[in-house]
């Protein structure tokens, strides 16, 4: 466990589809989270995921990670029923569970209707 010096820590989440930056997330879409000590590759092995707060069923993993540097992550999220969530960070070490962290964030999953997703444009040019 020496090899993790700093406590990761998210400053933002911002959803492209949505525009929003107030913690609410799309299903089965792409989401930009921005922190601190994100850069997740020096540990031998991390599962992200997200553990719903309704009940104390397992995470559900997040296996799309398509771009992570120190300060931001770009995920793509599994499909997700509507409720509230935190993000969980489960660190392996020689194939056996040695930390899980659950960040002090809560993030929400809309009903399917309560969410405007029309397309953004922003100077002539989606985004």
């Amino acid at each position: 466990m020496e090899k993790i010096l700093n406590t990761p820590f998210i400053k933002d989440i911002y959803d492209p589809l949505t525009g929003s930056h107030d913690g609410t997330i799309t299903p089965s879409a792409p989401i930009v989270v921005t922190g601190e000590n994100l850069r997740l590759s020096a540990l031998e092995e991390i599962v992200l995921g997200l553990a719903p707060l309704e009940n104390s069923g397992c995470p559900i993993q997040i296996s799309h990670v398509c771009k992570y540097t120190d300060t931001q992550l770009l995920v793509v999220l599994p499909n997700l029923d509507p409720g509230t969530y935190s993000p969980v960070l489960q660190v392996y070490e020689a194939g056996k569970l040695v930390l899980v962290y659950v960040f002090p964030v809560v993030w929400r999953v809309c009903r399917e209707g309560d969410v405007d997703y029309s397309i953004r444009y922003y100077r002539n040019k989606i985004i």
